[in-house]
C-alpha cells in the first residue's frame, strides 16, 4: 500500500488504473509516429515529383530542339534541291 497524505492506494488499484492508461498512451504514441511518418514521406514525394517534373521539361526540350533541327535541315536540303534544278 502506497501512503500520500490521508489517500492510501493500492499496488493493485494502481495496476488496474494502468492497464487502461497504457494502452491509450501507446496508442496516441502510435497516431504522433505514424502522422510525422507520413509527413516525411509526402515531403520526400513532393521533392522527388519536382526532381521529375524538371527532368521531363528537360526532355521536352532537348526533343523539340531535335525536332526544330530536322525541320531546318530539312528546308536547307530542300533549297539545296530546288537551286540544282534551277541553273
Amino acid at each position: 500500500m502506497l501512503d500520500i497524505g490521508t489517500v492510501s492506494l493500492e499496488w493493485g488499484t494502481m495496476l488496474f488504473q494502468m492497464m487502461f492508461f497504457i494502452p491509450v498512451l501507446l496508442f496516441y504514441a502510435f497516431v504522433i509516429y505514424f502522422l510525422v511518418s507520413v509527413l516525411k514521406f509526402m515531403k520526400r514525394k513532393n521533392q522527388l515529383d519536382q526532381e521529375r517534373n524538371q527532368k521531363l521539361d528537360r526532355l521536352i526540350d532537348w526533343f523539340e530542339n531535335q525536332a526544330n533541327e530536322r525541320q531546318a535541315h530539312r528546308a536547307i536540303e530542300q533549297i539545296g534541291k530546288q537551286d540544282m534544278d534551277h541553273p
